[in-house]
Parts: structure tokens; C-alpha cells; sequence
């Protein structure tokens, strides 16, 4: 369990406590929002340059803009004309709508902070792909008195979450005791604690796929707020990471979100 708190830390977000003095234990840990750690992602070759020199795609551009651009170049067979053209990347993408042309540059991130209830929205859609996450035969898992849990909402809503994780809890030690949890494997221990229990998962997806993930995932309408919580921070991290890209603003995200989706 040290190892997801440490996770957790380094994406940035704090751990807090909860101090009831009808816990067994000392207090309840709890995140209020989710973390996210950029982890690895696509990388051009060596023999990139020289094939993007051929259609004079722009070197000092980001790498994944560079990648965009030869990508649309090599549609058309159209080499770069600087008198003609500008920012061809933001013409693909804002005139065009050929956002397939990110749909090559992966992305894969650590997401930490976000509960297993929710975790079931990030694989039910099959929007991103989620190729590892924290096992329920995790020994740290089963550590009661070490697990965070993620609530969310107001200060007033946040308590009553907190008071009622305190409530299951207790109600756990006092029906089962330590010695018959301790007869439990690790997995049966784990199916007991609330489904608000934080996990840590690596999601990936191509540049196109988060961007229209983001799309559907900003607004209010239909979404959970954990999800949109996500949502959000993928944009500032997006925007951060790759400037003058395929990412929208926040402002531009609210408004298209579950409204008008782009052609894709």
C-alpha cells in the first residue's frame, strides 16, 4: 500500500484524513481527485527526419505534429509550400476535420485516484484500452487500515461519503474480527471493502481516441463526476504536453461536449 500512496504523491495529489473516533483505527484516507503521470508515448525514428524532409514537413515543430503533418502530406503526396501555406496541422483539424491523422501517436498514462466503482466506465466503453490496473489479489490491497478511498462532491457531501466509509468498516471489523479476516484471501478481503476504494490503472490510447474521449466526457450530461474530474485534467495535461495540437481549450470542450461531436 506505501507503493500507491507513493503514486499517488507523485501525480500530484494529497492524501487527507478523516479522523472519526468510532474507527478501530486512527482516521480514513481519502483523495478528492484523481491524479494523472504521462508515462510513456510515441517516438519518431532516427530515418524520420529524412523521410519527412522529403515533404518538407517542419522539424522544429513537436514530434507529434511533425508526425501529424507527414501523415497528411503523404495523403496527397503534397510537399510543403510555406508561401501557400500556414499551420497545416490546425487546418486538418479545424477546416478539414481529419483528426485520423493523430490516430497513430499513442499515449499511455498512469492514472491513480480514481475508485473501482469508476474504474468500471473507463472498460466498459472500450474508449481507451486499459492494459494494467491495481489487482484485487493484491496483498497491500487487503491492508484495512492503509486503504484510500476517493470521495467527491461538496464539503457536506464529501463528510457524508467519509462517515459512511466509516460506518462500513467498523461494521466489517465488528462482524468478522481480525481473526476471521485474516482466514480470507486476499481477493475475498478486498470484495468487502466499498466499491469508493481507489485503484491505479495504465490507459492508452492514440492522440485521436483521447481527444474524442475528452469530447464525450467533459460535460455534465450523462457522465459521472469522476469521470468528468478525469476528463478535465486530460485537457490541461494535453494541452500542456502537446501545444497547437489536436487539443481543444476547456472552454471549447464545454461547449461541444455531448452536443456537436466533430467528424472523425
Amino acid at each position: 500500500m506505501e507503493q500507491l500512496h507513493e503514486l499517488i504523491e507523485l501525480s500530484g495529489v494529497q492524501i487527507n484524513s478523516f479522523n472519526n473516533p468510532s474507527y478501530h483505527s486512527e482516521y480514513i484516507k481519502y483523495v478528492s481527485e484523481c491524479g494523472i503521470i504521462l508515462l510513456k508515448e510515441t517516438r519518431l525514428s532516427p530515418a524520420a527526419s529524412k523521410v519527412f524532409s522529403v515533404f518538407g514537413v517542419n522539424p522544429d515543430d513537436t514530434e507529434s505534429n511533425q508526425s501529424a503533418e507527414f501523415n497528411s502530406r503523404l495523403c496527397y503526396l503534397a510537399k510543403s509550400n510555406p508561401e501557400k501555406e500556414n499551420d497545416l496541422v490546425q487546418r486538418m483539424i479545424h477546416q478539414h476535420g481529419h483528426l485520423s491523422v493523430f490516430g497513430d501517436w499513442t499515449v499511455s498514462l498512469l492514472i491513480v485516484g480514481i475508485s473501482d466503482e469508476c474504474l468500471k466506465e473507463l472498460l466498459a466503453h472500450h474508449e481507451i484500452h486499459v492494459s494494467r490496473l491495481t489487482s484485487s489479489n493484491c496483498k497491500s490491497q487487503g491492508d484495512f487500515a492503509n486503504i484510500v478511498f476517493r470521495v467527491f462532491g461538496t464539503e457536506k457531501e464529501q463528510r457524508a461519503q467519509l462517515e459512511n466509509i466509516t460506518f462500513t468498516m467498523n461494521q466489517l471489523h465488528h462482524t468478522y474480527g481480525a481473526a476471521s479476516l485474516s482466514g480470507l484471501t486476499m481477493e475475498q478481503r478486498n470484495s468487502l471493502v466499498p466499491g469508493s476504494k481507489i485503484s491505479a490503472c495504465v490507459a492508452t490510447a492514440s492522440l485521436k481516441d483521447w481527444h474524442k474521449f475528452i469530447i464525450g466526457r467533459y460535460g455534465v450530461a450523462g457522465n459521472e463526476y469522476q469521470i468528468r474530474d478525469l476528463a478535465h485534467k486530460l485537457v490541461t495535461l494535453f494541452n500542456t504536453q502537446y501545444p497547437n495540437g489536436i487539443f481543444f481549450s476547456h472552454a471549447e470542450y464545454d461547449r461541444i461536449s455531448n452536443k456537436a461531436k466533430l467528424t472523425i
